[in-house]
């Protein structure tokens, strides 16, 4: 699909950091979709 995901994904993980990393970056986002959407998982 892209010829660069690699390198994407290589700077991603640069930036991101550690899993961890990942985990605090995204939780505040997973709080305001599952806050804005509570029937998205019935």
């Amino acid at each position: 699909m892209f010829d660069d995901a690699p390198a994407v994904a290589k700077l991603t993980a640069s930036q991101v950091g550690t899993h961890k990393g990942g985990y605090f970056s995204f939780q505040p986002l997973w709080d305001w979709i599952t806050e804005a959407e509570p029937d998205l998982f019935n």
